[in-house]
């Protein structure tokens, strides 16, 4: 980092092109942390919502009693108790599920969910 920001930015000190590296590794060891399992959870919602013709409700009520995300098992059951959080929560996954077309082989509409959530990073 600090070669490219010498090459870069020739009026750069050592110190700000260290400072800036690491920064941009907590920024995405956050955004990592953040996303992690949440194709995941779309994916499992998806199913239920596809094959079973559920509601994204019960979907989601189902996928949180699974207890198989327990990183975000809080949002999840936020989402249960709150309009708003359930809101957010489903036009999220419509928005990671939009491209997954109707009739979508599984392994496909995972690959599909989890680009989608990697895109929103």
């Amino acid at each position: 980092a600090i070669k490219l920001a010498s090459t870069t930015f020739q009026k750069i000190t050592a110190s700000l092109a260290y400072y800036g590296y690491f920064e941009c590794k907590q920024s995405m060891a956050y955004d990592r942390t953040w996303y992690k399992d949440l194709d995941g959870v779309h994916f499992e919602i998806w199913c239920r919502v596809t094959e079973k013709q559920m509601s994204f409700r019960d979907a989601l009520a189902e996928v949180c009693k699974l207890n198989r995300f327990p990183l975000r098992q809080r949002r999840l059951e936020g989402a249960l108790k709150r309009d708003y959080t359930m809101e957010r929560l489903e036009s999220e996954y419509h928005t990671c599920t939009a491209k997954v077309p109707p009739g979508t082989e599984k392994d496909k509409a995972k690959e599909l969910i989890a680009k989608a959530v990697k895109n929103r990073v």
